[in-house]
């Protein structure tokens, strides 16, 4: 401990009582918070070079600067843990890293699925997104600089590495597919070996649920067609070999494995959008079929005659799976219906898995949700602010606005309403009920793709051909009213349950709202006789009652402590 510091713990020991030393050092580990934080991403990078090769690290510095950009506007609207601005607690920094990988290509990372962040289980550490895959050494220092929370530039490295983990699956697939084909690795390979190689690359991430290496073999050898697997695969050869015309040298005959860096890497950050497309199309044919009382919303039955009658294959889940995660409505029992936000959004439209993401449709409501956030800059903002920023950078609500202006004021608190609250989230259903995911009224859905609600329930996903018949033939009509009701508390009732409020809404839960204490912080270090000062001043202050601190004396407090 510096010599500075060791006065000024003994100033605080003084003035305060040696029965608050805790108190003390989260204070000044906030007043040196900037040279710790470059401290703490200089050994992460120092780490990973060290087990993993200044290559490595050399490639995730070069990325740190897009992830920062992304987070930027996150950092800026989410709530700061308490007394410490700029630092996200774990949950939401986690929810910050959720948001920037499905906005930005799609990948819903393992473990940050909801199911694994809500419940009573213990939150994993956020560097379980790496899966274990980097050395020990490094998860180490990672662990370190997280276990209180994270600043943007820690969690962009984090990020950046998660990317490089990435890249090196994708490149040691790859690899296994060169060695399959006889391929070399060093040397040339012709352009339409090439092509080869990729798709059967892409194949292994369609085909990574569907088991062994001998299915992975009938599909390459053509003894099992891919397209039945996966209707769209003739559209997703076009992809493939349009982003390897954009990438590689024009004209091109013979390509070595090393050009497959480039290429991969423009194929993980653009896949998403490209396979949005199909969530997409799934979007348009469910509008075809909404109820015109009850938009986003779909009859179950009209949902079924569509596979049955008009060759739509994408709409076969069964109810229980559709109830599972959270794509039914059953306010009128007689008459269920598919949510579509819900629908297209979850995970039952996950196509490509790794040992780190699944690829899923991206969420047109998040995109709402940013150009919030960049408009207002804050966690929280009053009724009437938010209305505005509403009316000029998001489009016209679908429901009534007069309702929904009325609702807006119902749901705050203390005069405020919570950006990324369930309050919110719900009141954004309303607004663009095809956009936005529905929040669930009662227990967070599970978010289980078809392969593991088989595993957990041993019944398959899809509903038998001749039960979906049966439904549609001689089930109830459906009703031509919609009688939703709002499933949110609004106002205090909602805030009182817990510090943090999560959110229900599909595959985007997890926004947090946490009181903000804002605590002093220095732009520069600061010498003896002021850390001392501040510490007596920050003393006198933590004892007074807060209603003692009117607010002259406060501000001269923090005029002083910062000079």
């Amino acid at each position: 401990m510096s010599s500075f510091r060791q006065l000024a713990v003994v100033t605080f020991v003084i003035c305060c009582g040696a029965d608050r030393p805790k108190d003390f050092a989260a204070i000044m580990d906030e007043l040196t918070g900037p040279v710790a934080r470059a401290s703490c991403v200089e050994s992460m990078l120092d780490s990973i070079e060290g087990s993993m090769g200044v290559k490595t690290r050399h490639w995730i510095e070069g990325q740190v600067p897009t992830f920062e950009a992304a987070l930027q506007p996150l950092f800026t609207s989410l709530p700061s843990r308490q007394g410490q601005p700029g630092q996200l607690s774990q949950r939401v920094a986690m929810y910050a890293l959720h948001r920037v990988f499905v906005d930005e290509r799609g990948w819903f990372l393992h473990s940050l699925e909801e199911h694994s962040l809500h419940g009573e289980a213990p939150l994993p550490p956020i560097t379980s997104i790496l899966q274990n895959q980097i050395p020990s050494s490094a998860e180490q220092a990672f662990q370190a600089c997280f276990q209180n929370g994270a600043y943007m530039k820690e969690l962009a490295v984090l990020a950046a590495t998660l990317d490089n983990l990435v890249h090196q699956e994708v490149l040691a697939r790859t690899m296994s597919v060169f060695k399959a084909n006889k391929l070399p690795l060093f040397g040339s390979v012709r352009v339409d070996q090439m092509d080869t190689a990729l798709e059967q690359v892409m194949m292994s991430y369609i085909l990574e649920e569907g088991g062994s290496a001998s299915a992975f073999e009938a599909y390459v050898s053509g003894n099992l067609s891919i397209s039945d697997r996966y209707p769209n695969w003739a559209e997703l050869q076009r992809f493939l070999h349009h982003i390897e015309g954009v990438v590689m040298p024009a004209k091109s005959t013979h390509l070595k494995f090393d050009d497959l860096s480039n290429l991969i890497h423009e194929l993980q950050v653009h896949f998403g959008r490209w396979q949005d497309g199909e969530c997409q199309e799934q979007m348009r044919e469910l509008r075809k079929m909404e109820i015109e009382e009850c938009p986003g919303h779909v009859n179950l039955r009209d949902f079924y005659a569509a596979n049955l009658y008009h060759n739509k294959w994408q709409f076969s889940e069964s109810a229980d799976y559709l109830r599972v995660v959270g794509a039914l409505e059953e306010s009128e029992p007689d008459s269920p219906r598919v949510i579509m936000s819900n629908y297209v959004q979850g995970p039952n439209n996950c196509v490509a898995s790794s040992r780190y993401y699944s690829q899923c449709c991206m969420n047109p409501c998040s995109s709402h949700l940013s150009s919030l956030e960049k408009a207002v800059a804050g966690s929280e903002v009053s009724p009437e602010l938010l209305q505005s920023a509403i009316s000029m950078v998001l489009p016209k609500p679908e429901a009534s606005q007069s309702e929904l202006w009325d609702r807006l004021r119902k749901i705050a608190r203390d005069g405020k309403v919570a950006l990324h609250g369930s309050s919110f989230a719900e009141w954004l259903h309303w607004a663009y009920p095809r956009d936005c995911p529905a929040v669930s009224g009662g227990p967070t859905p599970r978010q289980e793709k078809p392969t593991e609600y088989t595993a957990r329930t041993g019944l398959p996903t899809d509903f038998p051909e001749h039960d979906m018949r049966s439904f549609v033939e001689q089930g109830p009509k459906p009703a031509s009213q919609c009688h939703l009701k709002w499933q949110v508390s609004g106002g205090l009732e909602s805030w009182d349950e817990s510090e943090l409020e999560r959110r229900s809404t599909g595959r985007l839960l997890l926004a947090a709202h946490e009181q903000v204490l804002q605590i002093l912080r220095p732009s520069a270090p600061i010498a003896a006789g002021a850390t001392v000062a501040a510490a007596a001043m920050l003393c006198a202050l933590w004892l007074r009652p807060r209603s003692a601190c009117n607010a002259p004396s406060c501000d001269l407090l923090v005029t002083h402590a910062s000079q």
